[in-house]
């Protein structure tokens, strides 16, 4: 870590800390305390201090969901995805639920349990208006199953509410070399607007390339 940005981590954890010992039901704080502390690479402080504050706000539905939505995150972040999906269910607060559901299926989707990650991630987008991350990681789940028509489908639904979005614009590019070999409209954009992110990106596009004329085979031979 840089060790200004470090200085300013460590400024900030202390900050957290003295608004705690000021107000200690200051849930909010806890929160933010605990996110700063794994933002720092400390995941166990983060933990326990999450599991401390849910004690303390054992009696409180809003605060008690916000502990348990930042300790999913602490797990998720950590990729402890079977522990984060536990937290995440425990969130009942009204205003975290939608979060928490599409949480639910990033970690479903990062243990390639793909039929769970896009029920949720369904779920959410038929909930919340114009949820890009919704909508492209429902694209991501057909695209990792190898249903390339339903992946630019929804990618390119998601393209509608964020029209620079790098990532969805390189995936689109991604499949159009699949299945037509036409993706310069989209490389191109994705250059012009994050030419490093483009770079980075070129380096697994053998592989992923590789990848999806495997599920086309293997969908050719069934």
């Amino acid at each position: 870590m840089d060790k200004n940005i470090k200085n300013k981590a460590e400024e900030l954890i202390k900050d957290l800390i003295q608004k705690i010992d000021n107000n200690p039901y200051d849930a909010q704080a806890y929160y933010n305390l605990g996110v700063a502390l794994n933002d720092a690479h400390s995941a166990e402080q983060a933990e326990e201090l999450f599991k401390k504050a849910l004690n303390i706000f054992a009696n409180s539905k809003e605060k008690s969901s916000l502990m348990h939505y930042g300790l999913g995150n602490v797990y998720y972040t950590n990729s402890i995805y079977d522990k984060a999906i536990v937290e995440f269910k425990k969130v009942q607060s009204e205003k975290l639920k939608q979060d928490s559901m599409l949480m639910m299926a990033q970690a479903y989707y990062a243990q390639e349990n793909y039929p769970q990650a896009m029920m949720y991630a369904l779920t959410v987008s038929e909930n919340t208006k114009h949820n890009v991350d919704a909508i492209s990681l429902l694209a991501s789940c057909f695209m990792a199953t190898g249903d390339l028509t339903n992946a630019r489908k929804y990618y390119l639904k998601a393209l509608e509410y964020d029209k620079d979005n790098v990532e969805v614009l390189f995936q689109l590019g991604v499949i159009e070399l699949s299945l037509s070999g036409e993706a310069g409209k989209y490389f191109d954009r994705v250059k012009n607007l994050d030419n490093e992110y483009y770079k980075k990106m070129q380096q697994r596009l053998a592989d992923v390339q590789r990848f999806l004329m495997t599920q086309k085979k293997g969908k050719s031979d069934e």
